[in-house]
């Protein structure tokens, strides 16, 4: 029973990290396409005011 158990709360633990890691890397990706935005919007900006 501690043994059907064990396999039950591993396959559990194994699907959640199969799921979350894809939403680690969206949200990874969104913080540096926002940091690359905000790095390159000012200089937008300066060159629109010429």
């Amino acid at each position: 029973l501690a043994d059907f158990f064990e396999e039950e709360v591993e396959r559990a633990t194994e699907n959640l990290a199969a799921v979350i890691e894809p939403v680690i890397m969206l949200i990874i990706g969104a913080a540096v396409g926002f940091f690359a935005i905000s790095m390159v919007q000012p200089m937008y900006s300066m060159l629109q005011g010429l």
